[in-house]
């Protein structure tokens, strides 16, 4: 067993980096959505027997919130460890030491009070005396010394054996090279999560590092709910392009106005203009996940989602699985499923599907497998179980299921494929593109049948992202074929130079995208805003 520490609120560092590399960047996947943040001193596993690591779990242990953070609390991380270990029965296990760094406690103080809840706990716990080995990894040989010495000072007649090992946790001797380029790396950006407290609205307001600073106000709940009904009636179904781009940007502005600017100097316009990297990310619940934020407008930024690269981070009941490891390729792997109901045939899907299939099939950079036109379920799932996948792409019809769990999905000839079926294969595509009406929607939203949707954290997107698929790309309304196809193309193709550049991401592809879309069909046509990212834009699909 490795054992990491993690921050609330911060990437993967240090040690943790290294693990992070190793295991396809699993770490500051669930970092960036959240789903490592939790009280300190508590324990999550992640199963590391598909990557390089040579040992069968990770334990990341929570050192809570940086601002709460007390160094007399480190004998109850030791003891975490070893409660963990005791779990399971294992023999030896492999630690940093945790508490230093952003933290600032001293490394000898933090290895001595690391050890002495590690001791204690050993001799206090049944079934702790499974533990015989715990290394100490200390990746700078000139702080080996601090470590030893607190160590030492800890000791007791315990019969665990304890040891210093200078240098990293590296992948098992002769592994291939880690993760793919960019894994686990997080740039500068900005980050602001949007929740609701019963009657309150939370706003938090952070970045790259541990600072954060966060607003309460009224939540707006009359303006929330009427909005889906309002974007139906004022944009969507509105024929004139220059009256349908007034209303956008009035509504983007009321949502600004609303959700984010209300919280005063904290939320002020010029938050967003100063996005650092032009990233930002915003973190949502089951109250805000379904507002048309992609529509996002002050006068000061324009249209955010067009200006900025934004994607979104869904807040999830459960915690995610670890992503299978990925050995680096020079190639994007692609399968495409294009229109594969006959009983409900869709000629503008089938179009797209050929065009992003021919797209892909025309380039060195890329490998692409074809399903269009009459795709079955074993058609798939023998895909899907056979080969590791960069980007599914489907476009098709998507179904929603208000009442059982996991069965929202996507149409094939003979049945739906649910998100319980795609995150049982062997293998889940990293990136997923779902350019099917309301692939993206994820509440009850069902304004005039135009944004249908499913009860929230039990469809398509959630349970996709708890799988651990890296980016979920899907439209949050109906979009017609033409600008669907538009938008598609332009996404590949800017990906498709990730070839020869490494500085193309998803969210870079979709602004891409975005903007053939107004360039082809004009600014007041809402297909550029009708996709929804999820996951970190920063992220390189291979």
């Amino acid at each position: 067993m490795l054992v990491v520490g993690h921050v609330n609120g911060v990437p993967p560092a240090g040690p943790a980096a290294s693990l992070d590399a190793a295991m396809g960047g699993a770490l500051s996947r669930r970092a960036a959505n959240g789903s490592l943040d939790a009280p300190f001193g508590s324990t999550q596993f992640l199963p590391a027997s598909s990557s390089t690591l040579a040992a069968g779990s990770v334990l990341v242990v929570g050192l809570g919130n940086p601002a709460e953070f007390q160094a007399e609390r480190l004998p109850e991380v030791g003891a975490a460890i070893v409660e963990a270990a005791a779990s399971l029965g294992l023999r030896d296990a492999a630690t940093s030491v945790h508490g230093t760094g952003g933290l600032g406690v001293p490394l000898e103080k933090a290895a001595r009070l690391l050890m002495t809840g590690v001791l204690e706990a050993i001799e206090a716990l049944p079934g702790a005396g499974a533990l015989r080995e715990l290394c100490v990894v200390e990746h700078d040989p000139a702080a080996s010394r601090a470590v030893r010495e607190g160590v030492r000072a800890a000791r007791s007649g315990t019969r665990v054996h304890v040891y210093i090992e200078e240098g990293t946790l590296q992948p098992a001797p002769g592994a291939a090279a880690v993760a793919a380029p960019g894994a686990g790396y997080m740039p500068e950006h900005l980050r602001l999560s949007v929740t609701r407290e019963v009657s309150e609205a939370l706003l938090t307001v952070s970045g790259s590092d541990a600072a954060t600073s966060e607003a309460h106000f009224e939540y707006p709940a009359d303006f929330a709910a009427a909005l889906p009904t309002r974007l139906a009636d004022e944009v969507l179904l509105e024929e004139d392009p220059e009256a349908r781009l007034e209303r956008m940007r009035s509504l983007g502005h009321e949502l600004f106005t609303q959700l984010i600017g209300r919280a005063g100097a904290l939320g002020g316009a010029g938050l967003l203009t100063d996005a650092p990297g032009d990233l930002v990310v915003l973190t949502l619940d089951d109250s805000t996940v379904d507002l048309p934020w992609e529509l996002l407008y002050t006068r000061e930024t324009g249209f955010l989602s067009r200006e900025k690269c934004l994607a979104r981070s869904l807040q999830l009941s459960t915690l995610g699985r670890q992503g299978a490891f990925v050995a680096p390729h020079s190639r994007m792997r692609v399968l495409v499923v294009g229109d594969p109901d006959p009983d409900h045939a869709l000629p503008g899907a089938r179009a797209e599907a050929e065009a992003v299939a021919k797209l892909l099939d025309d380039q060195p950079g890329a490998e692409v497998e074809a399903l269009i036109g009459d795709v079955d379920f074993s058609s798939v799932s023998r895909e899907l179980n056979a080969h590791s996948f960069d980007l599914l792409h489907y476009c098709g019809h998507a179904r929603f299921d208000s009442l059982r769990e996991g069965r929202s999905g996507l149409m094939l000839s003979d049945r739906v494929m649910t998100a319980d079926d795609l995150s049982a294969r062997r293998f889940l595509p990293r990136v997923f593109f779902a350019n099917a009406c309301n692939s993206a929607q994820t509440g009850d939203g069902g304004a005039k049948g135009l944004l249908d949707g499913a009860v929230p954290t039990r469809n398509l997107v959630s349970s996709l992202l708890a799988a651990n698929v890296r980016a979920f790309l899907g439209s949050m309304w109906k979009v017609e074929d033409e600008p669907a196809r538009t938008f598609a193309v332009a996404f590949y193709q800017a990906l498709l130079e990730r070839t020869r550049s490494t500085s193309v991401s998803v969210g870079h592809a979709v602004r891409h995208a975005r903007a053939a879309v107004v360039e082809a069909h004009g600014e007041g046509h809402p297909a550029w805003a009708g996709y929804a990212l999820y996951g970190s834009p920063w992220k390189p699909v291979l």
